[in-house]
């Protein structure tokens, strides 16, 4: 296979993604998962090599630009001011220029030391898949675990009755409960009855996982609230 040839996929797919990267709630897996399904209309057209370093620049493109709208386009408001990410906080301190270059800039240096360790981890992690494997479905059930504790009753300690004080200390908990058990239910309903061919069943679950993360913050920035600050 042409080396040009590789190279120049991977330039496409990152001047591609770099692009659509800067549209606020477009997810770049979206995008690899249409051009998948057109990769299979026209199976045999398009090597593979080609095709997995087409989507390698997909992925790099949009690892390092998608900070423009997720810092610019998602600023919060008064209420969610100490929920949100870091670089939104920096955009409230009118400072959101700095904070999309300190996250580019971090993106850069993580693509290096992935470069630079590409020869010892292809030897490295065959050998802790095989270690992490049979031990997966407890780590999971941990990690899990560990997010619903973290939701564990807060505040009890307000209100003027016994009955007051629980409600106010079981809402966030239930919320997160709640929140938990119907993504269950999505996943599974997502899984077993799908309206789509088998052969391409695993776009269900990709649309709708972005659907659901968007969704909220695209509504919030929708909504009538303060300007964004201007940036230096």
């Amino acid at each position: 296979m042409n080396a040009l040839l590789l190279l120049g996929a991977a330039l496409a797919g990152t001047v591609l993604s770099s692009l659509l990267s800067c549209i606020p709630a477009l997810h770049i897996y979206n995008v690899a998962g249409l051009v998948v399904l057109l990769a299979l209309k026209v199976q045999g057209t398009v090597p593979g090599e080609v095709l997995a370093m087409f989507m390698l620049g997909l992925v790099v493109g949009y690892a390092m630009l998608n900070t423009i709208p997720s810092v610019f386009f998602g600023a919060p408001d008064d209420s969610t001011l100490f929920v949100v990410l870091p670089g939104q906080k920096y955009l409230m301190q009118q400072r959101g220029f700095e904070a999309s270059v300190l996250t580019g800039v971090g993106s850069l240096g993580g693509l290096v030391v992935l470069l630079l360790l590409a020869p010892f981890l292809s030897r490295i992690l065959p050998a802790v898949r095989t270690v992490v494997a049979p031990h997966l479905h407890w780590i999971l059930g941990a990690i899990i675990l560990f997010m619903l504790m973290s939701e564990w009753p807060k505040g009890s300690d307000r209100g003027s009755t016994g009955l007051v004080k629980f409600l106010d200390a079981w809402r966030s908990l239930g919320a997160g409960l709640l929140t938990f058990l119907l993504s269950g239910v999505l996943g599974f309903v997502l899984f077993y009855s799908s309206l789509v061919p088998a052969d391409v069943a695993f776009r269900s679950c990709c649309r709708r996982s972005s659907a659901c993360l968007a969704s909220p913050g695209c509504c919030r920035t929708l909504s009538p609230r303060p300007g964004c600050p201007l940036s230096t």
